[in-house]
């Protein structure tokens, strides 16, 4: 048993929001911070807070 189904079935409408509303991310940050789940919920939630994770 699992916590979480394996797929996951979006709304059209949801799914064109998140797309119109889409944070660009840089894969050389997120590569960075892998070592961390929390800097990686500080990069997605605030840029400026990056600097505290490294």
């Amino acid at each position: 048993m699992t916590l979480w189904p394996e797929v996951m079935e979006l709304s059209s409408e949801y799914f064109e929001s998140l797309q119109e509303h889409a944070v660009p991310l840089q894969h050389e940050a997120l590569s960075a911070l892998k070592h961390s789940g929390l800097c990686l919920d500080l990069l997605i939630a605030s840029p400026i807070t990056v600097d505290l994770c490294f």
